[in-house]
């Protein structure tokens, strides 16, 4: 289901890779009919700018695994609002301020149907707070591939309204 790249070691070692249209396939087991995703679009990313917050402006230690977790709830609602289209076309994730998955979701939630600058905008915040020196697709693929596992659990069934395993 996944691709599959080598890290470039004498081991040949193998990574598989989530790519942007497997993880809406994954995402659609578990999104409900008929549903306005916009609001989730909003309250998830700024959960994630919220962790931003406490990290920088607090000193909070936060750990990656939380940031992981919440940048997958932001990326499937993402997904789960976005049509089946097209690969992700990663832009400059290394480095953009916090305000601009402000101002990326804004864009998307206003008419813009392309996801690809706030998943950019999601993956560039969760670099700068990780620390992480992995390529865009590579921390895409991390985040998507634990979010479908921690969905799988909660619905093994895939999605049912009242249903859902915590």
């Amino acid at each position: 289901m996944f691709g599959v790249i080598h890290n470039g070691t004498d081991s040949q070692e193998r990574r598989k890779l989530c790519t942007w249209q497997e993880y809406e396939l994954g995402v659609l087991r578990t999104t409900p009919e008929d549903t306005d995703f916009s609001p989730g679009v909003v309250g998830e990313t700024g959960e994630l700018i919220d962790l931003w917050k406490k990290q920088h402006n607090q000193r909070q230690d936060i750990p990656r695994q939380k940031i992981i977790e919440e940048a997958g709830d932001a990326l499937w609602y993402v997904a789960a609002r976005s049509p089946l289209g097209g690969p992700i076309e990663y832009a400059d994730c290394d480095h953009a301020p916090w305000w601009e998955l402000y101002v990326k979701t804004f864009a998307f939630m206003t008419g813009d149907d392309d996801p690809t600058p706030v998943v950019s905008a999601i993956l560039s915040l969760v670099k700068e707070m990780t620390g992480d020196t992995l390529t865009a697709e590579e921390l895409f693929s991390e985040i998507a591939l634990y979010n479908l596992m921690k969905l799988a659990k909660r619905y093994p069934e895939g999605f049912a309204p009242g249903g859902g395993i915590r």
